[in-house]
């Protein structure tokens, strides 16, 4: 029975061992890098500055990622910017 008592606080003893030096192979609470900040949510609703002028319109129409499952933007309120004066954009 000794004998079995003496491998059980051995087996402790090496488990706590081995516990305490994996601990230390972390890395320290005061070299944590800040979290990167999320990526940005998608939304449906046209930003105001893309309706500042025909130009800003235009880079956010083309801006827009190209897809059939996405959510339609939210248009009912907005009034596009026209131009008497500004040549249009070639449509790509």
């Amino acid at each position: 029975m000794t004998m079995h008592k003496t491998l059980h606080a051995a087996a402790t003893a090496a488990a706590a061992a081995a516990t305490l030096l994996l601990a230390a192979c972390g890395e320290s609470p005061s070299a944590e890098l800040p979290m990167p900040a999320p990526p940005p949510a998608a939304s449906n609703e046209v930003p105001s500055s893309a309706t500042a002028s025909t130009l800003s319109w235009g880079q956010y129409a083309a801006s827009l990622a190209k897809t059939e499952t996405g959510l339609p933007l939210e248009v009912n309120k907005l009034v596009p910017p026209t131009s008497e004066t500004e040549l249009p954009l070639p449509v790509i």
